[in-house]
């Protein structure tokens, strides 16, 4: 919501994603669409939707936390370290 143009592009192609899916999103974001937005940044790093779409930030990060095979507590056990 915050981003410009510019800077939403900028930050997305940090995450080493296409420059076709920086536009997309970019395009979703400057249209007001944010949570299909982050739905779309997240499928392209993660190569994975959440199925329930993006609701709010913290879930955002849970996901990204499962997608990257640390669980929903850090490892499944509620450590924090990677499993």
């Amino acid at each position: 919501k915050t981003f410009g143009k510019e800077a939403l592009s900028a930050a997305l192609g940090g995450l080493k994603i296409s420059a076709r899916q920086v536009s997309d999103i970019v395009e979703k974001a400057s249209g007001h669409h944010y949570q299909l937005a982050c739905g779309m940044t997240f499928e392209a790093v993660h190569g994975a939707a959440i199925e329930s779409g993006v609701q709010h930030p913290n879930q955002y990060f849970t996901e990204s936390r499962k997608a990257l095979g640390f669980g929903s507590g850090g490892d499944g056990s509620g450590s924090g370290a990677p499993g």
